[in-house]
C-alpha cells in the first residue's frame, strides 16, 4: 500500500492574486506565486444588482461582486487594509497603493476572494464618500 506524498496539498493553489506589495492570501499553498498589482475594473457594470452581505455571510459570496458596508480599521501594508463589517467581522481588502478608505461608514464594491479577503473593484470616491455623514 503506497503512502500519499508529503508536501504541499494537492489542491490547486490560488492563482496569482491581484495584490500589491507583499500581499499573500491565506489560501497560498507555498507556490511562491508573484502577486500582481490591484487595478480597478474600468468596465464594471453598475446595472447588475449586487448582494449586500455582512461579513459572516461572505462565505456564500466567494467569486462574486458584492457591496460591503464597513468601517476602516487600519492599513496593513501598501496594498492591503483591514476593515470591520457591520456585524464586527474583520476583512482584509486588497487595493491599489494610493487608495485611501475614508469616511465613518464605507460602502465598498468588492470581489470576494475568501471569507476574510476581498478585492476592491471601484475607487471609493466613485461610490460616494461614505454613508451616515
Amino acid at each position: 500500500m503506497s503512502q500519499p506524498p508529503l508536501g504541499p496539498s494537492p489542491l490547486p493553489a490560488t492563482s496569482p492574486t491581484e495584490g500589491s506589495g507583499d500581499v499573500n492570501l491565506p489560501a497560498d499553498t507555498g507556490t511562491n506565486a508573484t502577486p500582481v498589482p490591484v487595478v480597478f475594473d474600468v468596465d464594471f457594470d453598475f446595472s447588475v444588482p449586487r448582494r449586500r452581505p455582512n461579513g459572516r455571510l461572505l462565505q456564500s459570496c466567494i467569486g462574486e461582486h458584492v457591496s460591503l458596508t464597513c468601517r476602516f480599521k487600519e492599513r496593513l501594508n501598501s496594498g492591503m487594509a483591514l476593515v470591520e463589517c457591520s456585524d464586527g467581522h474583520a476583512v482584509q481588502v486588497l487595493l491599489p497603493e494610493d487608495t485611501d478608505l475614508e469616511g465613518p461608514i464605507l460602502e465598498l464594491i468588492v470581489f470576494v476572494l475568501s471569507t476574510t479577503v476581498v478585492r476592491l473593484v471601484r475607487p471609493p470616491s466613485e461610490m460616494g464618500e461614505g454613508l451616515g455623514k
